[in-house]
């Protein structure tokens, strides 16, 4: 990898090596060059954690979909992709008191 992040370029190589594409991709991290090779690489999901340097405004203006407190609560989002719509997401703050903060899903 010549490149690093927030370039796309690290995720693309990980992607092309594991034969996926980068929508088949989760991608988390707590700092916006994380949260901006997300977006920059198409992932399916970039989520942003609170648990680094990054607000929680401040990472999904750079690239994440939604803001989790802490990697904790990633098994409860991707149950909840898998196994749920999003209006009945347990994750969603109606459902978990607002420990699990939803940004509108960008395209």
């Amino acid at each position: 990898v010549f490149e690093g992040k927030p370039s796309a370029q690290p995720l693309l190589t990980l992607c092309k090596r594991a034969q996926v594409t980068s929508r088949d991709c989760i991608i988390v991290g707590d700092t916006s060059a994380d949260t901006m090779m997300g977006r920059n690489a198409d992932a399916g999901l970039t989520v942003g954690v609170l648990t680094g340097t990054g607000t929680a405004d401040y990472l999904l203006e750079h690239g994440a979909h939604c803001i989790l407190p802490n990697v904790t609560y990633l098994s409860r989002l991707v149950c909840g992709i898998n196994g749920t719509s999003r209006d009945s997401n347990p994750c969603s703050p109606s459902g978990n008191e607002g420990a699990l903060l939803w940004s509108t899903l960008k395209s």
